[in-house]
């Protein structure tokens, strides 16, 4: 994980402003070169998004986040749902993916790199 992703999901995860490099956060959205890839929606759940964009770069920024998992295969953005493991291909890279609380409690080794 890199060093800006990691201080982005960190300050995300608890609410805090940050800035780095073409990523910044107030809390409670992250922004990828100004486009939306993670907002709060409650203190229970969060959404995340490709904002239009299947970028290495934002697979990156979205994977640091705790139970988010998303990768490319043959040239399509795949997320993995939290709970079961199964793989859905992402037809809108506009569309937001809702990621509960008790997904990302569950993830303990992000958390840990995070160190939230």
């Amino acid at each position: 994980m890199r060093q800006v992703s990691k201080k982005i999901a960190a300050a995300f995860m608890q609410r805090r402003a940050a800035k780095s490099g073409n990523t910044r956060t107030d809390g409670d959205t992250i922004w990828l070169h100004e486009n939306a890839i993670a907002r709060w929606h409650n203190n229970d759940v969060f959404h995340v998004s490709f904002a239009g964009w299947g970028s290495v770069t934002t697979r990156e920024r979205l994977n640091s986040l705790p139970a988010v998992r998303v990768h490319q295969s043959k040239h399509e953005q795949f997320i993995v749902n939290p709970r079961n493991g199964q793989d859905s291909k992402v037809d809108d890279l506009r569309a937001w993916f809702p990621i509960s609380k008790r997904d990302w409690e569950r993830d303990l080794f992000t958390l840990n790199q995070l160190a939230i």
